[in-house]
């Protein structure tokens, strides 16, 4: 299937590239429970299935509106991506993760340090982490996509 406007290519590849993002992330995140690894940093763990299910909705749905947001403008700055195909999506998804999830873990970061609020490191860690689970299938996902989608 071909799409001809790079506006809709874009939007559509991002909203899958999104979806898939978001079950990714899912993924990760309940592996990461099951492991034990979110305990040392004070998370709630996602071992049950009624949790897993809530935070498998919740991330596709959070996850594919902000893709299809993020794929509309990944079509404006396309030519200005570095790499070819798939390292396009690859470092539009890391750039993304950097100005979503890593400066806002960075934020709290901040704030643990001035304040000394213990239960904001904890959080601030977990946003910068979850940044690499959530966007960087997101960037795979839309640089294989967007390119099929020519």
């Amino acid at each position: 299937m071909k799409i001809s406007n790079p506006l809709i290519r874009g939007f559509y590849s991002g909203l899958i590239a999104g979806i898939i993002g978001g079950i990714a992330f899912t993924g990760f995140r309940t592996l990461d429970s099951m492991l034990g690894l979110w305990a040392i940093l004070g998370m709630p763990a996602v071992t049950s299935f009624d949790t897993i299910i809530s935070v498998l909705g919740y991330s596709i749905g959070h996850q594919g509106i902000y893709g299809g947001i993020f794929g509309i403008i990944y079509f404006k700055f396309y030519n200005r991506i570095p790499g070819k195909g798939i390292e396009k999506g690859i470092v539009y998804g890391l750039i993304i993760g950097a100005l979503t999830d890593i400066a806002y873990g960075t934020a709290l970061l901040l704030i643990w340090v001035y304040a000394g609020i213990g239960q904001y490191f904890n959080e601030s860690l977990g946003w910068i982490i979850s940044a690499f689970y959530q966007w960087l299938p997101y960037g795979i996902v839309l640089g294989v996509l967007y390119e099929r989608l020519k």
